[in-house]
């Protein structure tokens, strides 16, 4: 399975650290794993097998859409008052993460293979042909 944050990411990316005291790392964890999982059902299968651990080689928008996404879920199962400032920011984080996975799997948004936007080099395909085409006749 897929991971595409980590717990530094939700911190940084997601939300104040100090929201995140009253969680224990097990269901931080839990969070990240389940909304990278529906991350995965939007993503074209082009951009699942790239991006594994180590996580710096993920793209910076999945890897905070995805705290984003995991705030929502464990601020969600605490249970938390929708009108609430702090709380709509969360709400908007979430349906934020939704629409980018939504334009990536239509195709409007294209993810760059490192945090760079530099491709992943390909290499070229090895071939050999004997005797040569070119050999002198």
């Amino acid at each position: 399975m897929s991971v595409y944050a980590d717990q530094s990411d939700m911190y940084n990316l997601g939300i104040p650290e100090t929201v995140l005291l009253g969680f224990p790392p097990d269901q931080i964890a839990a969070a990240i794993a389940a909304f990278s999982s529906e991350m995965d059902g939007y993503l074209p299968p082009r951009y699942r097998a790239p991006f594994t651990i180590p996580l710096a080689s993920l793209p910076k928008a999945m890897r905070m859409h995805c705290a984003r996404g995991a705030v929502y879920l464990l601020m969600s199962g605490r249970g938390m008052n929708p009108n609430a400032a702090g709380n709509a920011l969360i709400i908007k984080g979430y349906d934020d993460a939704l629409t980018w996975l939504r334009n990536v799997a239509r195709g409007v948004i294209t993810l760059p293979r490192t945090d760079e936007g530099e491709p992943v080099p390909v290499a070229a395909p090895a071939y050999s042909s004997e005797p040569s085409r070119w050999s002198e006749v």
